[in-house]
């Protein structure tokens, strides 16, 4: 039993000790004090410790929640700073200052309506919070009303001329407008008050960019240097825009500043190659030569990898062959040599020095997941499609999760006709990796085909959210939107290409092709006539202000213009070929031969030119003439293509058909994957019907067996029932005809099926309807479907 006094001495012990922690413990006051302390000393890692230990302290304390929010903002954790703030006002609604960041980080996120709802409550306490104003401003210019954005900005600006965020707002405005006069003199003004100011400045860039000032975007560009002298991406720019100058002295010497500055920088050597490469390729690779010695193995590849880029694949090949002689089998480097050398091999068609690669890569590193895609990639081309698809399947049974693996198991699926298969595991490679354009492509295609445009839209967005703002994929969301007649979409992401290195020319095609599809022809011949005014050689464009003015029905100022055209630049080929063209639609053939047999005089090397005149007379009946241009250009270029396949077609109308098969030949060996070449020397081969000539278009054809061309698709069908498979020729027929039900030739061929099977009544129903067909369209097997049809009504009586 303890007695009073042991009782008193312990209470007064206890007391004792809590008098101690009040005095020892820190409350969470003295920890938010630190923090606030240490976060205006730029100590942001132990302000961050002091502040937790604040809340933990006293989880109901506002001002702690608002100042990790202020933490956040410096790490630039815009998540956990929304968070914060939400909490911090929570606690304290009054903190109009947390409002307002609350705003702003709203706005980060595109949140307009959670935006415009902070600013309401701020502006309710406090009328003329300048903040404030500039974001409501703000909202109203993300929601496109730039007119109601202006009045506000005007309503701060008349309160306080020198507030920086409604001057720079106000830039941005003008900048949309076009009024870039005004927009400068905005930007001026802001940055006399914040010379320091990085958005003013590049605002600024992008005003002068607009009135192609090149050198004074030049001059923004050194302006900004002196704010960030040791921002390379700033000299990255500098050495672009003295390119744009036309002062490559100047640019080659910002780049080669860098490289000296850096030498570690793989990224400055990059950019001097890419910008030597641009006028003198072989200096490029000269100067290739000279960084290797001193490079990383990692470097290396970057620069193998560049090599590769500008099609220096024997240079390529000698550095990485260097790096897996020199490296340890572990290495990253050597492995990355080994895939990339592998790769060379399969663009090269040197597919067992692919395999053997891949081979010895994988007994290094047998998880490399990428190889054993490769060698999927592989056993696809040899046609072992069971092994190619096992071997996918275990890359995804060991990593589920491997695009790659899925877009070629899809593709599997798809030569096999398992459309919806494939378009399954398109769709899982898309959801793992949505910056997969490989994915990408077959989606988007699908939802165009099934006129569902919003979810293609919405596809490209995903990509571009994950993989970037890419030209590629811009250009993709443009078009589907022009098709879409999305006008303001469109705008706005031609715009956004118009801002790309290297996309001012994309950006004004988009932009003349959405005009003609608005059928504003004018508007589009101005864009037409700019973008040749900058790029004459640029012939789509001539081609297309051919198409506008013929659509006013004005071929004869076109014809004017290409006069004038042709002055300035009398050895523009596409534009004395679109004359004649012009000629000839106006019933002057006999002008439009001479004026392409005046040019082949002194330009005799132009392979267009005699397709064109060659044509010229066949329309005139002058076979002989013809075939003459079709020679006379093939001996000056003996491996042309075009002029290759214009010959072999010739030969084939006028039913010469072993000089036709003589010349698609030819054009196989030069170039084996031309699928239109493929297919015509299959029906010359079918229609002659030689054993021999059967069993070589049933090779050719081979590959069509689950084309979406339903032409390719019949073609395979047709070699299939002339080699006796009649089975899988009625399979085939039975596709074309849900991809082309209203083509005669095609109900014909399923007649000939039907009949071969003894099915008659299926036979005389498609003849008849491959003739009520052929009424409206040509049907070169009329007679034959015809003399058919008689054959099997006798029969039956």
């Amino acid at each position: 039993m303890i007695n009073k006094s042991k009782r008193t001495s312990i209470l007064g012990l206890a007391l004792l000790a809590l008098s101690a922690c009040d005095s020892i413990e820190s409350s969470d006051e003295d920890f938010l004090q630190k923090g606030v302390d240490l976060y205006s000393q730029g100590e942001y890692a132990k302000a961050e410790l002091e502040l937790k230990n604040a809340i933990q302290k006293n989880p109901d304390a506002a001002d702690s929640y608002y100042y990790m929010a202020l933490l956040n903002e410096k790490t630039r954790n815009f998540k956990a700073m929304r968070m914060n703030l939400q909490e911090a006002l929570k606690l304290k609604p009054d903190n109009l200052d947390a409002r307002i960041k609350l705003a702003k980080v709203h706005l980060l996120f595109n949140d307009i309506d959670l935006v415009s709802a902070e600013i309401d409550t701020v502006l309710t306490a406090q009328a003329d919070n300048l903040e404030a104003m500039t974001l409501r401003a703000q909202v109203f210019e993300k929601r496109q009303q730039s007119a109601e954005a202006l009045d506000w900005v005007d309503k701060v600006l008349e309160k306080d001329p020198d507030f920086i965020d409604a001057l720079a707002l106000k830039t941005v405005i003008m900048l949309k407008q076009q009024r870039y006069d005004e927009g400068l003199a905005t930007a001026e003004h802001a940055l006399s008050l914040d010379s320091e100011n990085i958005t003013v400045h590049l605002l600024k860039i992008q005003l002068h960019s607009r009135q192609n000032d090149v050198s004074a975007v030049v001059d923004d560009y050194r302006a900004l240097m002196k704010v960030q002298p040791d921002n390379d991406e700033i000299k990255y720019a500098l050495a672009r825009a003295y390119v744009n100058n036309e002062d490559r002295r100047q640019a080659e010497a910002v780049l080669r500043g860098l490289v000296k500055e850096k030498p570690d920088n793989i990224k400055a050597k990059l950019m001097l190659l890419e910008f030597l490469a641009t006028a003198n390729r072989p200096e490029a690779f000269q100067q290739l030569q000279a960084f290797l010695p001193a490079a990383k193995a990692e470097d290396k590849i970057a620069l193998a990898k560049w090599a590769l880029s500008k099609k220096g694949g024997d240079e390529a090949k000698a550095i990485l062959t260097k790096i897996v002689a020199g490296q340890q089998d572990q290495s990253k480097p050597k492995q990355s040599a080994l895939f990339m050398l592998a790769g060379i091999s399969i663009q090269q068609k040197e597919f067992q020095q692919a395999s053997a690669l891949l081979e010895r890569l994988l007994s290094i590193n047998p998880d490399y997941v990428d190889a054993k895609v490769m060698q999927a990639a592989l056993l696809l081309n040899e046609e072992k499609d069971a092994q190619a698809e096992a071997l996918l399947n275990n890359i995804l049974w060991e990593k589920p999760d491997s695009d790659s693996a899925l877009v070629l198991l899809a593709k599997i699926y798809q030569q096999r006709g398992d459309r919806d298969k494939a378009y399954n595991k398109y769709l899982d490679a898309f959801k793992i990796n949505p910056a997969n354009k490989q994915a990408l492509q077959p989606l988007v295609e699908q939802a165009l085909r099934k006129e569902h445009n919003d979810y293609a839209k919405e596809l490209i967005q995903t990509s571009m959210r994950r993989g970037g703002q890419s030209l590629d994929l811009l250009q993709m969301l443009a078009k589907v939107q022009i098709d879409d007649k999305d006008w303001e979409g469109a705008e706005k992401v031609i715009k956004a290409i118009e801002t790309r290195k290297s996309g001012g020319l994309l950006a004004q095609l988009l932009s003349a092709q959405m005009r003609t599809r608005q059928e504003q022809f004018v508007k589009a011949i101005d864009i037409y006539q700019q973008i040749l005014t900058q790029y004459p050689w640029h012939a789509p464009s001539l081609a297309a202000m051919a198409n506008n003015y013929e659509r006013l029905n004005k071929r004869s100022v076109m014809l004017n213009y290409l006069d004038e055209f042709i002055e300035k630049y009398p050895n523009q080929s596409s534009a004395q070929i679109l004359k004649s063209r012009l000629l000839a639609l106006d019933g002057k053939t006999e002008q439009a031969i001479a004026l392409l047999q005046d040019y082949l005089r002194d330009h005799d090397m132009v392979s267009a030119a005699y397709g064109e005149l060659a044509g010229l007379y066949l329309k005139q009946g002058k076979n002989e003439s013809a075939l003459r241009s079709y020679r006379q250009g093939l001996q000056k270029k003996p491996d042309n293509i075009k002029l290759l396949m214009a010959l072999a077609s010739f030969h084939e109308q006028q039913g010469q058909y072993d000089s036709a098969i003589s010349q698609y030949e030819k054009v196989l060996t030069l170039a084996p994957d031309i699928e239109v070449v493929q297919n015509n020397l299959a029906a010359i081969l079918l229609k002659q019907g030689t054993e021999a000539g059967i069993a070589r278009a049933v090779e050719l054809t081979a590959k069509f067996r689950q084309s979406e061309q339903p032409y390719f698709l019949d073609s395979y069908a047709w070699a299939q029932f002339k080699s006796d498979n009649v089975n899988e020729a009625l399979t085939a027929l039975r596709k074309v005809l849900v991809l082309a039900p209203d083509v005669p030739v095609f109900r014909y061929h399923l007649a000939k099926i039907y009949h071969q099977r003894g099915d008659r009544s299926k036979a005389v129903m498609e003849l008849r309807q491959a003739l009520r067909l052929g009424k409206k369209s040509p049907f070169v097997e009329r007679e034959s479907a015809e003399g058919l049809l008689d054959e099997l009504l006798t029969a039956k009586r």
